[in-house]
């Protein structure tokens, strides 16, 4: 008798949990869920092709010298390592290193920039300030920091997410190249390769 209780019990919690699912996730959306959660990575993955056109901006690197983008820096091909998000600081300053000991004959054009929402005059001040006192002079000159609409940017490049990523950059701003994340020395070789 206590078996027949507890496959009964057994049963009944089965079919009531099976009741609750058809509610909450009702004509098989429940596998449309499944695949939307595979399938989101996939979307947000960072080719390494060429992203779009950068767009003409006015800003000053981290030295206070004036900038207009890309025209200023940007030579045959440039290199921008673009972060939108705080824990990417890390990867970026992982580029920077990896991307200044390969370039010992100084024939690497390369800057690190953050993008930033502008947060008004004021704020942006502070953050330049404070970057400032960390930087070394040649390390401010390469260091631009930019407050400008990040979802504006990004469209304007054709970035699919929001993650790190290095652009090859020519002098009309045309993206010839893009890789993403943390660097690797393979990844180091490759953009060498492009702006050479």
């Amino acid at each position: 008798m206590m078996m027949a209780y507890n496959y009964n019990n057994n049963t009944h919690r089965k079919c009531n949990i099976l009741k609750l699912r058809k509610r909450l996730l009702p004509n098989g959306w429940w596998i449309m869920l499944v695949l939307g959660v595979f399938a989101y990575p996939l979307s947000a993955e960072c080719p390494s092709r060429p992203a779009g056109t950068f767009p003409a901006i006015e800003t000053e690197n981290v030295a206070r010298d004036s900038l207009t983008l890309p025209a200023d820096v940007a030579t045959s091909g440039s290199i921008f390592i673009i972060s939108f998000r705080r824990e990417d600081s890390d990867a970026s300053t992982n580029w920077d290193k990896m991307l200044a000991e390969s370039n010992s004959a100084n024939t690497l054009d390369y800057y690190v920039m953050p993008v930033i929402d502008n947060p008004g005059k004021i704020i942006q001040g502070f953050i330049r300030g404070g970057l400032r006192s960390n930087l070394n002079k040649e390390q401010q000159k390469r260091f631009i920091l930019l407050f400008t609409d990040t979802e504006e940017f990004r469209r304007a490049l054709g970035m699919q997410t929001d993650e790190l990523q290095v652009l090859v950059v020519n002098k009309g701003g045309k993206v010839t190249h893009a890789e993403c994340g943390a660097p690797t020395a393979e990844k180091i070789s490759t953009l060498i390769e492009k702006v050479q």
